[in-house]
């Protein structure tokens, strides 16, 4: 199991993300993932619109505002490319076990990264 070294501090910026409210950290957020055997270091500063859940009333009821740390090193890894776009997915889902998100919880969005992830993935293949 990975674990989060700092807290996630935000602050709202914009709202004009299609429909989605955009956030920029205040102070870097560190995870130490067992998954990537390093610590991600998310810089203050980046933007991230946490999960991008889709917008269906039931999809957002059971997902939105699940796992906003996990989101957050999800989004700088997509981002950053560092690393493949299936253990990015891997180390969401490490993180979302790590803030205690439950099982179900835990395989839904990471099915849903695996499915539609592709389109915002800017790295390795």
């Amino acid at each position: 199991m990975g674990k989060f070294l700092t807290e996630l501090h935000v602050v709202p910026v914009d709202d004009s993300e299609g429909g989605r409210s955009v956030w920029q950290l205040e102070y870097p957020l560190v995870y130490e993932s067992d998954t990537l055997g390093t610590s991600v270091a998310v810089p203050d500063g980046f933007l991230t619109d946490f999960a991008s859940v889709p917008r269906l009333p039931i999809i957002y009821l059971f997902m939105n505002d699940v796992g906003q740390k996990a989101a957050v090193i999800h989004d700088y890894l997509y981002r950053n490319g560092l690393f493949t776009r299936k253990l990015a997915d891997q180390t969401l889902r490490e993180a979302l076990k790590d803030i205690g998100v439950s099982a179900w919880r835990r395989s839904l969005m990471y099915a849903a990264v695996r499915v539609g992830g592709f389109a915002s993935y800017r790295g390795q293949s």
